[in-house]
């Protein structure tokens, strides 16, 4: 037997499918940077005093620094550090998994709140011609402090006097990094400050599940455009990368940050877990676009 709805009923349907059509857009969508617990668990956090320090960064780009090149970048980072003036507070930092990151180029850091690589394009002269963050911590307050004290260091000319390379006629790129370190493992970490970091202690990590979509962009094909890519993600508890907070640490040629963001904003993944928790997480992921040869 066929319904049949009289036009009242049929306004009261449409009705009753805007109110639910806008119940759904109302409703609150989960924080992925709170933790998804079941009933009864609660995610595990340590929290310490840990010594955050400034040294030579080790590679920019496919250029791998000289033991020579190195201690140059030393002389830089401690004039830095010379002139640096600890945050009173590091600010909002999210509480995530951490995973002993390593970005190219540097040491592992054990806390993305404070871990960075400065990058300094300095002049024949030793002054500064630019500087750059090539991974910004997330510490905005800490990031904030250190590139003040590069400038004054430059402004200060404390630059001037670090010889420079032999065979330098233009400008050179140099990379400092910082990171936390539970020891100073060499002469070229040099002490920067102490600071109390929180971090979940994991069950588990993080993982990649499916990775979204990659296309190799056109104009890096055309010219036969290769790239080593590399970016650190923050993975929500929901199991999505959190973009806004996720970035690009490495990559050759720049035609290809939209692929490698688009393969990560819509890849699956695995939330890492606390105490039973799902919870956010640090990971790297890397990119590697080669170009097939006859």
């Amino acid at each position: 037997m066929p319904i049949t709805l009289r036009r009242g009923a049929i306004a009261w349907v449409i009705a009753l499918c805007a109110i639910a059509q806008l119940a759904r857009a109302q409703a609150p969508k989960a924080d992925p940077l709170q933790p998804i617990c079941p009933d009864g668990a609660t995610p595990i956090v340590d929290s310490s005093v840990v010594p955050v320090v400034i040294s030579p960064g080790t590679a920019w780009n496919r250029r791998i620094y000289t033991d020579a090149e190195r201690q140059r970048i030393l002389y830089y980072a401690d004039a830095i550090r010379q002139h640096f003036v600890p945050p009173q507070s590091l600010g909002a930092v999210p509480l995530l998994v951490e995973a002993n990151t390593r970005t190219w180029g540097g040491e592992p850091s054990l806390h993305s709140a404070v871990g960075g690589k400065l990058v300094l394009v300095v002049k024949s002269n030793g002054r500064l011609r630019e500087a750059f963050w090539q991974v910004l911590p997330m510490s905005t307050s800490f990031a904030r402090s250190l590139f003040a004290a590069a400038v004054v260091a430059d402004t200060s000319h404390d630059f001037e006097g670090i010889p420079g390379a032999e065979s330098q006629h233009g400008d050179d790129t140099l990379v400092v990094q910082t990171r936390i370190t539970t020891s100073y493992r060499s002469q070229s970490d040099l002490p920067l400050m102490r600071a109390n970091l929180a971090q979940y202690i994991p069950e588990s990590g993080p993982q990649m599940i499916k990775q979204g979509g990659l296309y190799y962009p056109s104009n890096a094909q055309n010219i036969k455009a290769e790239n080593d890519g590399e970016m650190q993600v923050i993975v929500g508890s929901t199991g999505r990368a959190i973009m806004t907070l996720s970035q690009i640490t490495r990559i050759d040629y720049r035609d290809f940050v939209n692929t490698m963001r688009g393969a990560i904003e819509s890849s699956v993944l695995q939330p890492a877990r606390s105490g039973g928790c799902a919870v956010p997480s640090v990971m790297m992921y890397r990119f590697s676009f080669t170009i097939d040869r006859p």
